[in-house]
């Protein structure tokens, strides 16, 4: 059965764990993709149907050719373990684009007891992220310490277990109201958590490293590699429970991606490209306030 927006508002994809250029981009994807509070609004919407888009490429062009300067001045001294976390943050954010207007109650929309819900796909991707961080579970000393500490504050195996069973007798109550919102908190703080830590290590010999950077090349490749198998099962769970993706869903998956590839070309140097990414922080804030005045 198709959802009714109108009914139905979209969840909200904004959460306390992004950063200043992130915060702003998730506030206006969450506008974007609002339903117009009138018959009135929603006429003037339509009657301009090149508006949203218009300021939803807008953003996303800025964020891209930021994205690719950095990238043209930086790639030839990149680590090997900043470019596989560049190509993960792409990912990482188009992932969570797919989310973008997705009301919360179907995050446990199910037709039967036996088939995997959308919460419980997405509790499967935290627990994969948990359980294959690079460093996760290693003995050298702070930084596996500090991704335990991180990884010790998220219930662990948590999709596995769900998947066993309805989430009605398997998930903790608070797992089971959790927002998209909360679940995406939850993520982003493992996610730049994992960023922040490797994100600064250096290409060294394999004796000299522990562990080697190969096998955290190969643990960031099995992520990414997870993180896009796992888009076309969302959006096949997405159409099975009835979900249908309006234009300005579609500009803000692109404006997401558009974040993704901005922040993967900072990784390891954010602060000198604080000032860049403020200006285009402070231009998103803008365009938000106007879509704000629909509402």
């Amino acid at each position: 059965m198709t959802t009714l927006y109108g009914v139905q508002r979209p969840s909200r994809i904004v959460n306390n764990a992004l950063p200043p250029l992130a915060h702003s981009v998730a506030r206006f994807c969450d506008m974007l993709v609002r339903e117009p509070a009138n018959d009135r609004l929603a006429n003037r919407r339509r009657a301009d149907r090149f508006w949203l888009q218009d300021r939803a490429y807008e953003i996303r062009d800025h964020l891209v050719r930021l994205g690719t300067s950095i990238n043209n001045t930086r790639t030839p001294r990149l680590t090997r373990i900043q470019t596989c976390l560049r190509d993960l943050q792409l990912a990482y954010r188009t992932f969570q684009g797919l989310m973008i207007g997705v009301p919360d109650h179907l995050l446990d929309h199910g037709e039967s007891v036996e088939q995997v819900t959308i919460r419980q796909l997405l509790l499967g991707w935290l627990d994969f992220y948990q359980d294959h961080a690079p460093l996760h579970g290693a003995k050298d000393g702070g930084l596996a310490g500090q991704v335990n500490h991180v990884s010790d504050k998220i219930p662990s195996r948590l999709g596995r277990r769900a998947a066993a069973g309805p989430p009605s007798t398997v998930l903790d109550a608070s797992l089971a109201r959790e927002s998209v919102s909360m679940l995406f908190e939850r993520t982003e703080r493992v996610q730049r958590s994992m960023v922040a830590m490797l994100s600064a290590r250096p290409d060294m010999p394999a004796p000299l490293s522990r562990p080697s950077e190969s096998d955290i090349e190969a643990e960031l490749s099995r992520l990414q590699t997870h993180l896009k198998a796992q888009q076309p099962a969302l959006q096949g769970l997405l159409t099975r429970t009835g979900h249908r993706r309006t234009d300005a869903m579609y500009l803000g998956h692109e404006v997401f991606q558009g974040l993704g590839h901005v922040e993967g070309a900072m990784i390891g140097r954010e602060p000198q490209y604080q000032v860049a990414c403020q200006i285009i922080a402070n231009l998103v804030d803008a365009r938000t306030n106007e879509l704000c005045y629909d509402y």
